[in-house]
């Protein structure tokens, strides 16, 4: 019986909630570095907590998972706090202190997790501890905090899975292009980023204009990034700036199409970004 409750705690730990971050943390870093942080929490609590408790491993193991689990329903996708787990804590969406981010998410949540996570503590107890069981449990989670980020932050880009707002810039500067292609007949003259979101500012929509720059590079996303610096910018080709179109009219003439910007991919989550003008026609897409 002991074997087969064993075996139910491992199947059930890549499940279980490590905290009430659950959400914002799957879309944040990477899915095989978040489930080890559950498992090695789960298993640090049960024997900071279940063992301190005066429960066996197995039983504290089952119990740490469910009052993982709890956390999570209580907090995660599903709870009362869903909507402010789904959102930049530090910094402008568009450009996020990814570092602090991650350190928020994990000290933001250790306390409502290890007060709601105490509850199924307290019922499990065997020794006295209830005045400083639900103290013991802030401890454990602000404790190993530590030790969650040191394994989400052990690939050299671990928020992969941030969920990028950049797009939106994208497509508005791709729109913007389009409209002043069609108005000045020609490319954009400007290579630097900065002065090209300049040269295109009265065709950006104007929600988008003073964040467009940030749609023009690669978000850096390296353990310790703390906001845009500038690293990773679009390539701009200079052979066509300032080109003009042809409109010949004539409705047999072949495309002239040629890539003006392009944001190479850099995984499977975010794809080459172009924008391509047709300088028979005028088209940008």
């Amino acid at each position: 019986m002991r074997g087969l409750f064993i075996a139910a705690t491992l199947a059930l730990a890549a499940s279980a909630h490590a905290n009430g971050a659950m959400g914002l943390g799957l879309e944040m870093f990477e899915l095989s570095y978040w489930f080890a942080y559950v498992g090695v929490i789960v298993v640090l609590e049960a024997w900071l907590i279940g063992r301190w408790i005066g429960q066996s491993w197995p039983v504290s193991l089952g119990l740490s998972i469910l009052a993982n689990l709890f956390t999570g329903v209580m907090c995660g996708g599903w709870g009362c706090f869903a909507p402010i787990l789904h959102t930049i804590f530090v910094g402008d969406p568009m450009n996020p202190n990814l570092f602090l981010n991650a350190v928020a998410l994990l000290l933001i949540f250790a306390v409502p997790s290890a007060i709601f996570e105490s509850l199924i503590w307290n019922r499990a107890r065997k020794e006295a501890h209830e005045g400083k069981l639900i103290l013991r449990s802030i401890g454990v989670h602000l404790a190993t905090v530590p030790v969650g980020l040191a394994i989400l932050l052990i690939p050299a880009e671990p928020y992969r899975g941030v969920v990028e707002s950049r797009q939106w810039l994208r497509a508005d500067i791709r729109r913007a292009i389009g409209g002043y292609v069609a108005d000045k007949e020609h490319a954009p003259t400007q290579s630097d980023p900065k002065k090209l979101i300049e040269e295109l500012q009265p065709y950006i929509r104007w929600e988008s204009r003073d964040k467009a720059i940030y749609g023009l590079y690669r978000q850096d996303r390296g353990r310790f990034s703390t906001g845009e610096n500038w690293k990773y910018p679009v390539q701009v080709n200079t052979a066509v700036l300032g080109k003009k179109v042809t409109w010949e009219g004539d409705e047999n003439a072949p495309e002239q199409v040629e890539w003006f910007l392009r944001l190479p991919a850099v995984d499977e989550r975010e794809r080459e970004w172009t924008v391509s003008i047709d300088f028979q026609w005028g088209s940008v897409d």
